[in-house]
């Protein structure tokens, strides 16, 4: 068959076809508030995305050009057809005051190549809403904008515990307020989790861990512990059960929502005041903590909130280019085991990687154990896009992927007593002390926190998780940002006034880019694929590149489209769905330069600001 040669998809021939506009002006300043219907089944049901994001000033700036479609089904729509919320327009209306005179922005070169679909470019504000938008998300203010879900009336806190390490019989329950503790399962596993391995080597330390939380309708509960020691003979009252020289204890509060930030200073400050009694027999304070930390974390379901407890400045900085290998074994559903020690530092680590891959944080409701898998039912795909709504994209994304739904598992601290859970589950994520674990078979990727090291135990992995020169290149200008505001005595910070360059952030923001282009880059192979297969060939234009697969790793793309998070996120994204965003590697690189850009003005800010100008 002669094969027929047709251009790739134009990203800008739908702006021609469906919108009329008066004048140039007028395009620079609708351009951000384009809404797109889309030819799809019902409106998705999808309730597991962020509602708004810290980036969410840049989407806005999401460019409206997006191809014409076969089907020709895409229409734009208007801000009141669309039902643009009133943040929303808040934040539109925002965006169109400049925040710097001409001049300078036009004094600055510009990159050698066509402008960007996405990630959009940093929008022209006003230099106090800019500076606040930059700010790291490890605030502890509540902000309205990132609210994550609507006041319920079910408690966030199930439950407060108390456990001891007894030297005859090992660790128990010794005080509960909460009806979980009644179930068995939970309350045979739990003294296990709080106080885990090696414990005793710290004066202080935190185990963060997930449990199953029992009934007709099975999720994920979120458990953490801050464990601390006495010697014996401060004690103003010894029990019988007091036979050694150290007093081990551990205050646990087990809640609805993955909120370990906000419940972590809390915690510490109870442990602590519970400590400094000497006298364990009273419980009083335990008996107000778990009223006075729900009304607290009320306030803090935010993605602040959640992203408080993670730190991706130092997972970069620990393990360099090989955080971008960690991610792509995730995104595979490989079988990776974290070890090392203080049990913090190992769950944390394991955290700030799931806050890597867009929205996961925000939808771990399955990872408590393999068989839940309740999510990726109620996923479908979505019937519109605007291109300014950070929540809309991602959805249009198909993301968060559905990374720890069907056979997946997430234990951040796993004991010998829950060995059994990780023998013949396909995919898990998990962490742990004892050294024992470490020798089971079933592991793929063994990770050091010591040492900032990977050990490959399957070779396959190694080569489908492997870099490409253009990652590595990606990578190195990462830890380029990250190094360059690197501070050794607060690791979560960044100097100076360039607050947004290298921060959780900028790095969050980055990742996203990154996996969204690959994402795109796979359905963009699929479409020259089936044209070729159909006898059409893709070729020249102003599209994605039909090797751009390469650039990601064609290995790792082969692998991944064997994942249950493949299956799924092929059900609910659309097969153009590299139309919006383009399926490109150079994408990431003009991204670099519009953030150096960001810094720039940043810093002229501040000088400005110090001298008086």
């Amino acid at each position: 068959m002669a094969s027929t040669l047709l251009p790739p998809p134009s990203p800008t021939t739908l702006q021609q076809r469906n919108s009329v506009r008066e004048s140039d002006d007028e395009d620079a300043d609708t351009a951000s508030q384009l809404s797109i219907s889309l030819s799809s089944p019902s409106r998705s049901q999808r309730n597991s995305t962020a509602s708004s994001d810290p980036r969410q000033s840049f989407a806005s700036q999401s460019s409206s050009s997006v191809s014409n479609r076969e089907s020709g089904n895409f229409v734009v729509l208007t801000p009141e057809e669309s039902g643009t919320s009133s943040v929303a327009k808040a934040v539109e209306e925002t965006i169109a005051t400049p925040s710097l005179p001409p001049p300078v922005v036009a004094s600055i070169p510009q990159p050698d190549f066509r402008p960007v679909t996405y990630p959009p470019t940093p929008p022209s504000r006003d230099d106090a809403v800019s500076i606040s938008s930059f700010a790291s998300t490890s605030s502890r203010k509540a902000r309205p904008e990132s609210l994550l879900i609507t006041p319920t009336n079910d408690p966030l806190v199930l439950g407060v515990a108390l456990v001891d390490f007894n030297h005859l019989v090992g660790p128990r329950i010794e005080y509960s307020a909460g009806d979980i503790f009644e179930d068995e399962e939970v309350a045979k596993i739990l003294p296990f989790l709080a106080l885990p391995d090696g414990a005793h080597l710290s004066v202080e330390d935190y185990s963060y861990f997930h449990l199953v939380k029992p009934g007709l309708n099975p999720t994920t509960i979120f458990g953490i512990s801050c464990n601390q020691q006495i010697p014996a003979s401060e004690l103003l009252v010894k029990g019988p059960d007091v036979t050694r020289s150290t007093v081990q204890k551990a205050v646990v509060v087990l809640a609805s929502k993955p909120v370990f930030g906000p419940m972590r200073d809390k915690l510490r400050v109870v442990t602590t005041a519970l400590f400094h009694q000497r006298d364990f027999r009273d419980s009083s304070i335990l008996d107000d903590f778990g009223a006075s930390l729900e009304r607290s974390l009320r306030t803090q379901l935010t993605e602040s909130g959640l992203y408080m407890g993670t730190s991706l400045r130092e997972l970069v900085h620990t393990f360099r280019q090989r955080t971008l290998t960690l991610v792509k074994a995730l995104m595979l559903q490989k079988r990776i085991m974290f070890f090392g020690y203080p049990v913090e530092k190992l769950c944390t680590f394991q955290y700030s990687l799931v806050s890597l891959l867009p929205g996961l944080l925000q939808t771990l409701d399955d990872c408590g154990s393999p068989p839940l898998a309740t999510r990726a039912p109620t996923l479908s795909r979505p019937t519109s896009l605007k291109t300014s709504d950070h929540k809309s994209m991602m959805a249009f994304m198909g993301l968060p992927l559905d990374i720890f739904g069907k056979d997946a598992l997430f234990q951040p601290y796993l004991p010998l007593q829950q060995l059994d859970m990780i023998k013949g589950t396909p995919s898990w994520l998990c962490g742990c002390t004892n050294s024992i674990i470490t020798h089971q078979s079933e592991i793929d990727l063994l990770v050091h926190t010591d040492t900032g090291t990977l050990e490959f135990r399957d070779p396959a992995l190694e080569r489908s998780a492997g870099l490409t020169a253009a990652d590595r290149k990606w990578m190195d200008d990462i830890l380029t940002d990250v190094n360059e505001n690197w501070h050794e005595g607060d690791t979560t910070q960044t100097t100076g006034m360039q607050q947004f360059k290298g921060s959780d952030d900028y790095l969050r923001t980055k990742f996203e880019e990154y996996i969204s282009a690959a994402l795109s880059s796979v359905k963009y192979k699929d479409f020259v694929n089936k044209g070729e297969n159909g006898g059409v060939m893709i070729t020249g234009g102003t599209g994605g590149h039909p090797n751009s697969v390469e650039d990601f790793n064609p290995l790792w793309v082969s692998e991944f489209r064997k994942t249950n998070a493949y299956e799924v996120w092929e059900r609910i994204t659309d097969p153009l769905l590299f139309d919006i965003v383009e399926p490109r590697y150079d994408i990431l690189i003009a991204s670099a330069i519009q953030y150096s850009l960001v810094g720039f003005m940043q810093a002229s800010l501040y000088r400005e600001t110090v001298s008086g100008g």
